[in-house]
C-alpha cells in the first residue's frame, strides 16, 4: 500500500499511471508495479531460488 502526503492511501491507477510515466522517462518498456513483482518472482527462480524463498521475498 502506497500513502500520500495525508498518509490515506493512494488510488492503484494512480501509482501505475505514475509508474509508467517514469518507465517511458528511462527509456524502458511501461509495465505496472504488479507485473514487476512477477518479473522479479520470475528472475528470483531463474536464478535458483526455490519456491519457498520467493515467496517470502514477495511477501506471499
Amino acid at each position: 500500500m502506497f500513502t500520500g502526503r495525508t498518509n490515506m492511501p493512494l488510488r492503484p491507477d494512480n501509482i501505475t499511471g505514475r509508474f509508467n510515466q517514469l518507465a517511458v522517462a528511462a527509456g524502458v518498456r511501461a509495465v505496472g508495479p504488479h507485473q514487476v513483482r512477477h518479473m522479479l518472482g520470475s528472475s528470483l527462480q531463474d536464478f535458483g531460488y526455490g519456491v519457498h524463498e520467493v515467496a517470502e521475498r514477495l511477501g506471499a
